[in-house]
């Protein structure tokens, strides 16, 4: 994971921080992925993906929404 000093660095530290609590696994992915390996993209957005296990995802959600993430679900 990249240093929190950066700000990929203090965005994925932010959705560790939100799903801790519920061991919810994650990963990222598409573009701020490829950036963090080397590769040129420009884009703004970040895409993760969550296994909620066990968990109501209206809680995973309700803490990702305290920390200002604004998830998009089923949006495709």
């Amino acid at each position: 994971m990249p240093s929190p000093a950066s700000p990929i660095g203090e965005l994925l530290a932010a959705v560790r921080a939100a799903l801790e609590p519920f061991g919810v696994r994650w990963y990222l992915f598409g573009a701020q992925a490829a950036i963090l390996y080397g590769a040129a993209r420009l884009t703004a957005d970040v895409d993760i993906t969550l296994d909620v296990g066990p968990h109501p995802v209206e809680d995973v959600l309700a803490a990702l929404g305290a920390r200002r993430f604004a998830p998009r679900v089923g949006s495709r």
